[in-house]
């Protein structure tokens, strides 16, 4: 809960537009107020339980306590973030490709389609047991262990400066990653 870094690795909160983790993760103020339903000036693991167990709900169609694939939108939603980014991405894509003399870029365009999410993507990254259904415990395994990792003092909740504390060591740690990757 404490970086849209985190929260985008954790059962794409934004898509799913999970009110709990990712209201920390995409903009700490009113958003992490919502998810701190007693007010108490954080959000513990039984409020950010109930925002899984919640949206779980809403796909779990049929009342029988697992999510198939045909329970899942047929178009999975993307977080506003990662919408633009995704945008932004083809537009620096086409622009190389005409720089490069390539006319037609539309064949290798229709290829930006697979960076969209789909929801045998999503099922395929949460079915841990290969049942082909998601139970709430696999539903929230991202956003769990990710809750762990911000809970910085190990007390079962995560606060606003634990959330701003998580979001500075994650994005540290993206940019080392970067750099790593793009070393000449």
């Amino acid at each position: 809960m404490k970086s849209k870094t985190v929260l985008k690795m954790s059962l794409m909160a934004a898509a799913f537009g999970f009110a709990g983790t990712a209201a920390m993760a995409e903009g700490y103020g009113e958003r992490f107020k919502k998810a701190d339903t007693n007010g108490d000036g954080a959000v513990s693991h039984t409020e950010m339980m109930a925002q899984v167990q919640s949206k779980f709900a809403e796909f779990d169609k049929n009342g029988d306590g697992f999510i198939v694939l045909d329970e899942l939108p047929k178009e999975m939603p993307m977080g506003e973030k990662r919408s633009k980014k995704l945008e932004k991405k083809k537009e620096k894509m086409e622009k190389r490709l005409k720089e490069k003399g390539v006319e037609d870029t539309d064949a290798f365009m229709k290829k930006m389609h697979d960076w969209k999410p789909t929801r045998m993507k999503f099922m395929a990254r949460h079915d841990r047991d290969g049942d082909e259904r998601l139970s709430v415990e696999e539903f929230g395994s991202r956003m769990i262990h990710m809750f762990k990792r911000m809970d910085g003092n190990g007390d079962g909740s995560v606060t606003m400066a634990e959330a701003k504390e998580a979001k500075a060591k994650f994005a540290k740690k993206r940019h080392r990653k970067h750099k790593r990757k793009h070393r000449g």
